[in-house]
């Protein structure tokens, strides 16, 4: 199955950024609003798993869709490394019923905003989510990858935080 490999970063401000991602040689694909519904029964099984199912909904210039992610548990690894499975879905409203259907609720929303690029065999993502602040996420094929574009993007000086939006959202609402 394929392996999600990330790097997350808290900044202060996406503005830098924006310019070192066109310096390094990066390509802007798209900038998107996207809404992550998660997705848990009600004893809270996935997350004790440390497992997320989630239903994305997309837009932007190119892009409008929804998709449908499992994620396993995080494997061991310098960075966030987790086993995904990620389909899209053409219908989001029977797929929020299928999932309740099944005995999912809805656990959290994540609502940001994306500014999503390519550089070197990396996505790099520049995320303003609401209720958290900027991040800037880096998702390769492999850590040295992932780790060259965190350099290239002197990102190195922050430090790597291993927490999803979703986790640092609920430990929030605590």
């Amino acid at each position: 199955m394929p392996v999600e490999i990330e790097a997350k970063f808290k900044v202060e401000s996406l503005e830098p950024y924006i310019e070192r991602v066109i310096q390094s040689g990066g390509e802007w694909i798209d900038e998107l609003e996207q809404r992550d519904q998660f997705f848990d029964h009600a004893d809270r099984s996935l997350l004790k798993a440390d497992s997320g199912l989630r239903l994305r909904m997309e837009k932007g210039r190119k892009t409008n869709r929804t998709q449908l992610c499992f994620k396993g548990p995080r494997q061991k690894g310098q960075y966030k490394r987790r086993e995904e499975i990620e389909f899209d879905i053409s219908d989001e409203k029977m797929a929020t019923m299928l999932l309740e259907a099944l005995g999912f609720i809805t656990t959290l929303v994540v609502e940001k905003k994306r500014r999503m690029a390519q550089l070197d065999s990396c996505h790099v993502c520049l995320d303003e989510v609401n209720g958290l602040g900027s991040f800037i996420e880096i998702e390769g094929p492999d850590e040295t990858e992932v780790e060259q574009v965190a350099i290239k993007l002197k990102l190195n000086e922050h430090q790597h935080i291993a927490s999803s939006y979703v986790r640092m959202l609920a430990e929030k609402k605590k």
